[in-house]
């Protein structure tokens, strides 16, 4: 066996059949794929759909939400013999070549640990994947939603890598989480993801430890998943998502910066919850 793919789903019966039909059974090269999925409780048909699969997959059915990192991880002790892990989003398609694009750069490259590939849009067009890591400031920012009227605030650039060119192989420090390919060693020194990200981030601080024990992360344009996203998401109030989001920001803050910088993050985190809070109670014909 040599490549994993772990998808976690929720509420997910829109999206998950295009999901698990785009992943091939075997690569060109002979290599196997083996499918784990993680059920977290969803209530609308998905643990149907999945039973439908259970010759193709591996199914692990939760009556609970175990969050997006446990889950995960609970999928990844399954693929104890795979050599890369690929966690894959419930709303994305791979398209074809994906995965031996991603495990042909592996094998050539045995210093990297992360590789992301090319996301797409509905309409093909590209969908921004890759940035560096938040500093206390653009955190902050983020956190207050101001890259949604001020993006071009050059910190905010500089995050977002704006000007980042999808066409070409680059090293990077975060990759998109939708499809994140792990190196299985890698994953294994770093004990997988940190379990007390519910969910948002885990993905920033699974990048972030693997550059800090010299481990590479890619961006590979020649490697493509197109992704619905946010499909789950849709489904929980304005006030559900800034929790969790505020949360998991905080953890990272506790993680990753000095005193000044948790404290910065943290009254950015409760401040934002207040407009969450009115959108929650705003009928959905009136919000902006």
């Amino acid at each position: 066996m040599n490549i994993g793919i772990v998808i976690v789903t929720w509420n997910s019966v829109a999206t998950i059949a295009a999901c698990l039909e785009s992943i091939p059974n075997v690569l060109q090269d002979g290599s196997g794929v083996e499918v784990v999925v993680v059920d977290n409780g969803s209530k609308d048909g998905t643990v149907a759909l999945l039973k439908t699969y259970q010759n193709r997959i591996k199914l692990s059915l939760h009556t609970t939400n175990l969050g997006f990192a446990k889950a995960c991880n609970e999928g990844a002790s399954v693929l104890q013999e795979c050599e890369y892990l690929v966690f894959l989003n419930p709303d994305t398609v791979l398209q074809p070549q994906c995965l031996e694009g991603i495990t042909r750069f592996f094998r050539a490259q045995p210093f990297v640990g992360v590789v992301g590939p090319k996301m797409l849009n509905v309409d093909n067009s590209i969908q921004a994947s890759v940035r560096t890591f938040p500093s206390v400031f653009v955190l902050a920012l983020n956190l207050l939603k101001v890259q949604h009227f001020f993006s071009s605030i050059l910190p905010l650039r500089r995050y977002l890598l704006s000007s980042f060119n999808y066409s070409t192989l680059r090293e990077v420090d975060q990759v998109m989480g939708a499809c994140f390919a792990v190196r299985k060693t890698t994953f294994d020194s770093l004990n997988g993801f940190d379990e007390r990200f519910f969910i948002w981030f885990e993905e920033v601080d699974f990048c972030k430890r693997a550059k800090e024990i010299g481990s590479l992360i890619f961006f590979v344009p020649w490697a493509t998943a197109r992704h619905v996203g946010g499909h789950s998401f849709g489904q929980r109030s304005p006030l559900w998502r800034q929790w969790f989001f505020s949360k998991s920001a905080r953890q990272y803050a506790r993680k990753h910066f000095r005193s000044i910088g948790k404290i910065i993050v943290a009254a950015a985190s409760y401040l934002a919850l207040l407009p969450a809070l009115l959108l929650t109670f705003i009928p959905k014909a009136f919000r902006p």
